[in-house]
């Protein structure tokens, strides 16, 4: 990287160089390299809020979560809400959803629920302000896993068929692998809550779709050895 005045093209290169080592999990370049970007973001911004600094911020969130570390990365996520709120001055911001959304997964991960509930929810109605956006659906889904994992699986169940529905209408009849990944989900849902048989019926609907779209999707192998032991457990049971 070339020397000389802080540019906006130096930040970006670094900001690119941090994403690739990421994806080659050498995570202390990416993360020196996220740093760099940010500050030198900071410096073209001269202090001021920025879209720049806000999205860096994000990307060393997204980094932290993928090197477990989900108190630095909750850290970066709301100082990157905090400066998208600032920006936006309260208009509808998709950046905002999407890093509440963020936000709300990271929740997911440290295990508390009803934090993730609330974040997931406040990105519903952000996400509802603009046009209509298949995050909505992918949302909703977030929503019924954060659910099912409460052990709630009645309310999971019920965001699960909204984020379907919703899917639906976005493929316009045709077959997807949202689709297919929210039907699964609710097979997950079936089988936790002890529903055998629905769970059984969903997954085979999803197993259908990966087959068609996704034939090395690692949710078909798992769908094949669960409908084989339930099986297994049914011919027992009728013995």
């Amino acid at each position: 990287i070339s020397q000389g005045a802080d540019s906006v093209d130096i930040a970006n290169v670094l900001k690119n160089l941090a994403n690739n080592y990421l994806c080659m999990k050498q995570y202390n370049k990416a993360e020196d390299c996220y740093l760099q970007a940010l500050s030198m973001y900071r410096k073209i911004s001269q202090g001021a809020d920025s879209v720049d600094v806000a999205r860096t911020l994000n990307h060393l969130a997204g980094y932290y979560i993928n090197i477990k570390q989900y108190n630095k990365a909750e850290e970066y996520y709301q100082r990157a809400l905090s400066m998208y709120r600032q920006i936006s001055q309260g208009a509808y911001s998709v950046d905002i959803a999407n890093t509440l959304n963020f936000l709300a997964s990271n929740y997911f991960h440290m295990i508390q629920y009803d934090k993730a509930e609330d974040y997931y929810q406040q990105a519903l109605s952000m996400y509802k302000q603009g046009p209509v956006s298949v995050e909505i659906a992918h949302t909703l889904n977030n929503v019924a896993r954060n659910y099912n994992d409460m052990k709630q699986n009645d309310k999971a169940e019920k965001y699960y068929l909204r984020a379907l529905s919703r899917f639906r209408k976005i493929s316009q009849g045709s077959y997807s692998v949202d689709i297919a990944n929210t039907l699964y989900n609710r097979g997950v849902n079936y089988k936790c809550a002890g529903n055998e048989s629905r769970s059984r019926e969903v997954y085979r609907q999803a197993l259908d779709i990966y087959i068609r779209l996704d034939p090395t999707n690692p949710n078909i192998q798992r769908i094949q050895n669960y409908l084989s032991s339930s099986q297994q457990r049914t011919t027992q049971t009728e013995l």
